[in-house]
């Protein structure tokens, strides 16, 4: 079941297997590292047990996990790690825990006997949703199950790892899968590799497009017309048709070396490098700003209206490509 998860310690996959057929409890804490290879390999634990709990006639595995991974599927609610929000006590927003609260929990699941509630890092969940929570912990709703990642259990509040199963998740890195190749090592490292939407990355040559333009980087504004065509017209040329969940996946893995760059910078010496990239910022400040930029970028790029319209992705981009270039350009201080 779990055999191609490489990056998992085989102890961790012989106790998830060993819930897996006993029946998992309804809320568990999955504690270690908070690596894209450890929430990949709990997405799987839920594809898997809404697969075997689909109430369709015929379901489609293929369909239900790609409804999964692309946060669609009616009985999977995905908080990701920096979106662990109240919520209005009027008119909840969607993806936060009054609108879970409020207009999840109190109905049956949808497509499935039963229904995921992930939260990739749970020690993000404040005293204000902590408090807003713990009934439903304590007393999940019928056919609920609650899905809990932090890197340690002491991250959490004692209310919350009082009411859940405990189960380590021991992230290893395969030697095989990190080749010399910088950039290859980079998808890997960086869990686009495990994305769904990784082939279409590669099939269609855009990681090479994206290898290309960051070669020909001069960290001055010329980068500007670098990134709109990195980030703008190679993607509507080759992805038009694509879904927008599948172009906005497309649009992060154009930007993430940046990110990783900048994680190096800070990190120096203390971890392994991941980027292939070297930015030549040193200031801490400005490598800062450059990454909240580019964060708030990909959490403007989750945002859906009506279920799966986000906003203008038009708007969302050269608005961010022009508050990046200003940082990007700025001297950095003294």
């Amino acid at each position: 079941m779990f055999e191609n998860f490489t990056d998992i310690s085989p102890q961790s996959k012989k106790l998830a297997y060993q819930y897996s057929v006993r029946g998992w409890p309804n809320t568990v804490l999955f504690s270690g590292d908070l690596t894209s290879a450890k929430s990949n390999f709990i997405i799987n634990i839920i594809s898997n047990e809404i697969e075997k709990n689909s109430t369709d006639k015929n379901p489609d595995k293929n369909i239900i996990r790609k409804m999964i991974h692309e946060n669609e599927h009616p009985d999977f609610y995905f908080f990701k790690d920096d979106t662990i929000k109240i919520g209005d006590p009027k008119k909840p927003q969607q993806g936060t825990i009054r609108h879970l609260l409020n207009h999840i929990l109190p109905y049956s699941p949808r497509r499935s006997k039963k229904r995921y509630v992930y939260f990739q890092n749970a020690g993000l969940i404040n005293d204000e949703a902590e408090s807003a929570l713990l009934k439903s912990l304590e007393e999940p709703p019928k056919h609920t199950y609650f899905f809990l990642s932090a890197s340690d259990k002491d991250f959490l509040k004692e209310t919350i790892v009082s009411r859940s199963a405990v189960l380590p998740i021991e992230t290893i890195i395969d030697p095989q899968k990190v080749q010399s190749d910088a950039w290859e090592k980079f998808w890997y490292l960086s869990g686009l590799k495990d994305d769904i939407n990784y082939q279409l990355l590669k099939e269609s040559k855009f990681a090479e497009i994206i290898r290309d333009k960051y070669d020909n980087l001069s960290f001055s504004a010329a980068d500007f017309l670098i990134f709109e065509d990195l980030g703008w017209i190679e993607l509507r040329k080759r992805f038009k048709k694509e879904s927008i969940n599948t172009q906005t996946f497309l649009l992060s893995a154009a930007f993430l070396p940046i990110l990783y760059s900048i994680r190096d910078n800070l990190t120096e010496n203390s971890v392994p490098a991941v980027s292939p990239i070297a930015l030549p910022f040193k200031s801490k400040a400005k490598n800062i700003a450059i990454a909240k930029k580019i964060n708030q970028f990909f959490n403007r790029l989750t945002i859906r209206y009506f279920g799966t319209r986000p906003p203008n992705l038009n708007i969302i981009f050269f608005s961010f490509l022009n508050d990046l270039i200003k940082l990007w350009t700025a001297p950095e201080p003294n």
